[in-house]
This record gives C-alpha cells, structure tokens and sequence, in this order.
C-alpha cells in the first residue's frame, strides 16, 4: 500500500481519553461560572430596583420645587401616597410586608435574621418587592422567590433627608458583616459591599 495514500485516525482510546478529560475540565469549571452568573444576575436586578427608588426619590422633590424630602411633604406617614405615585405596582401590601415577601429571610452564614418592615410594602412591576418608609428600603430582588437569603436576593438602604440612597457607612467592615449572622445591620453592609465593589458581588 502506499504510505502517501494513507490516512490517519483517531484511535477509540485516544477518543474516550479526550472525552474524559473534556469531562473532568468541564466538573471543574461549570459550576464556578454558573455561581458566577448567578451572582451578575443578583447585581443586575438589585442595581435596577436602586434606580427604581433613586429616581423616584428624586422626582418627588423636584415635582414638589423642593430641596428635600421632608419639603416635598414625604414623611413616615405619607410613604404610601409617595409610592403611589412614583412607583408601577403589581401589588400592594400596604404597611405589611405579608404578601409581598417571604415569610422569614436568612443570612449567608445560616442564621435567621427575620422580616423586613415599612410604612409601605409592595411588588413593583418588574417583580421586585419594597418595604419602604421615609429613612430606609428593604429590596427582595425577586420577590417571593428563593433563596431568600441577606446579601443574595435581600438588601436594604437607607434613604437620607436629600433623597439619597446609600448602605452602611462603616466601610471597612462591609464585607464581612454582610455575612455575620444574626448581625442588625447585614442587609445594609451587603449592599454597601455591592456599591463599593463598583456594582459586583466578590462575598
């Protein structure tokens, strides 16, 4: 026969090999890039709902010619009326977060850390759930559904008198008080972490 002719081939062995290594590279890396993805889409949603409350914060003062928010009339009393007319709603659970959020939120580390509360509570249109009064927000991304977990799928903010939306103050610690059980303040350190990150989840 001749050589020149001849054509060369995988062997079934050389095949399977391949195949297994593709296999192993593929059990190693798969999930790290879908914890990746998830923790992108966890950001997405919770940058969406923070401009969602920042530029109806915003409209209210400038709507009302006002300097702040106490000028526009926002108080803890008139939350509902404000976010009646800022905010697109699927639901409104009134001064409850029952119905609107899960019954109980838990912290990265296991512990229980309990319910969200507000003046108004509700689901926006893109599916988010708020509890808000004048000084703070609670923000469960994806409403009702899992995990239910601070710093995954709920955080907080606090609202300033100017109508800004901000964390936690103490940086230096945001990263891991936001994964510190039972800790008060761990919704507002994780989205402190979130911002300060330039809008990444690296906890």
């Amino acid at each position: 026969m001749d050589m020149k002719n001849r054509k060369s081939a995988f062997t079934l062995a050389e095949v399977l090999v391949t195949l297994g290594i593709i296999g192993v590279v593929s059990a190693m890396t798969i999930p790290s890039l879908t914890q990746n993805w998830q923790r992108k889409a966890y950001v997405t949603q919770l940058k969406k709902s923070y401009s969602e409350i920042s530029q109806a914060l915003e409209s209210v003062i400038s709507d009302n010619n006002a300097l702040n928010l106490s000028e526009a009339g926002v108080n803890y009393n008139s939350v509902r009326t404000f976010t009646n007319n800022y905010f697109k709603k699927a639901k409104d659970c009134g001064g409850s977060p029952s119905g609107c959020f899960a019954g109980n939120y838990k912290t990265i580390n296991g512990g229980y850390w309990g319910t969200p509360w507000g003046s108004s509570c509700f689901v926006t249109a893109g599916g988010a759930s708020i509890c808000m009064t004048n000084y703070n927000a609670f923000v469960d991304i994806n409403g009702q559904k899992g995990p239910n977990i601070v710093g995954r799928d709920f955080f907080a903010f606090n609202i300033d008198n100017r109508g800004g939306l901000y964390g936690e103050a103490n940086g230096s610690y945001h990263n891991s008080n936001c994964k510190n059980t039972n800790h008060g303040a761990t919704p507002y350190y994780c989205s402190s972490a979130v911002i300060d990150s330039g809008w990444e989840m690296k906890y």
